[in-house]
């Protein structure tokens, strides 16, 4: 049983096909599934009644009108039915694994997340499919289906329970470094990070950035990007997957089996763990030192690796 909460793009052009691919694709989830979208945009309310979804039309919004990831969370711990939830985006397909493995986390308080795999922007994916490792094992092997080309480092989707978020400030969602800032956060407090890519194979469907001005660019560094900067000082170095702790397998959570950067973990910890942001930036310096310019480093097997993988464990 889980909260699934969203918010949407207006619903014109390529995104009303994708944002209704996710719709439909997580009410194929079954029906203990209940469905939040929050605000008010160009075809949400029609959409949202469409597939059974509650529509939340207020909600705080940026100065530049996107909703607010505390505001939406705050909502949701005091008027979601279920205390598992769950923020993605609304591109964001999901596996027909996803509740059953989700239940196998009996932690009293978490934060699951994963990296998620890309389509390419002419792939042809069944959204509905149950048989969800032979359609992406497809779309691998078309060149149609990768990881997300920069590694760990971005987070589409975010399990909890109820009431995780409480006390954090201000946070403008899908802009730039959001999801960091939410890893971050559980760094601070010491919340359970698990990393579930081994297990849930979540879709991200291809979109470009033309519903806004400034595209990418504005994403990641506009004026509500620089917010979450600012209000999280999230200027460089955002934590991403790499530093949970735990993972999800087929049998449940265990301590984390992937490879760990000695020189980043330590900055992770002093700088979020133990507040010691100026003392972190020594072994930010010895890292870049020894890697020359960032790179992003994977520590988890390549698509092909995990699909076989999953295969064989299905069999």
């Amino acid at each position: 049983m889980i909260s699934i909460l969203s918010s949407f793009k207006p619903f014109r052009g390529d995104a009303a096909r994708l944002q209704e691919n996710a719709l439909l694709n997580w009410r194929c989830l079954g029906d203990e599934v209940e469905i939040i979208i929050y605000g008010n945009g160009e075809g949400v309310a029609d959409y949202s009644h469409k597939y059974d979804a509650r529509h939340v039309v207020e909600i705080q919004l940026s100065s530049k009108g996107v909703p607010r990831f505390d505001a939406i969370a705050n909502h949701a711990a005091r008027h979601a039915k279920f205390d598992v939830q769950m923020y993605l985006n609304g591109d964001i397909l999901l596996p027909p694994n996803f509740l059953s493995s989700i239940e196998k986390v009996k932690l009293a308080q978490f934060l699951l997340v994963g990296q998620r795999i890309d389509l390419t922007m002419d792939a042809d994916f069944n959204v509905q499919c149950q048989d969800w490792l032979a359609e992406i094992t497809r779309c691998q092997r078309a060149g149609h289906a990768t990881y997300y080309a920069w590694g760990p480092s971005a987070v589409d989707y975010f399990v909890f329970r109820r009431g995780l978020w409480a006390g954090l400030g201000p946070l403008i969602i899908g802009r730039g470094r959001y999801d960091n800032i939410l890893i971050a956060s559980c760094l601070r407090r010491n919340v359970p990070i698990i990393d579930a890519t081994l297990v849930l194979l979540v879709i991200h469907q291809f979109h470009d950035y033309g519903h806004l001005a400034g595209g990418n660019q504005a994403v990641k560094f506009g004026p509500d990007a620089l917010e979450n900067f600012k209000h999280h000082d999230m200027w460089h170095s955002p934590p991403d997957i790499r530093e949970a702790g735990w993972q999800l397998k087929n049998g449940g959570v265990i301590k984390s089996e992937l490879e760990k950067d000695f020189l980043r973990q330590m900055e992770m910890l002093l700088r979020f763990r133990h507040n010691q942001k100026y003392l972190s930036y020594l072994f930010r310096g010895l890292w870049r030192l020894v890697n020359g310019k960032i790179v992003y480093k994977r520590n988890f097997p390549p698509l092909e690796v995990v699909l076989g993988a999953q295969r064989s464990f299905s069999h």
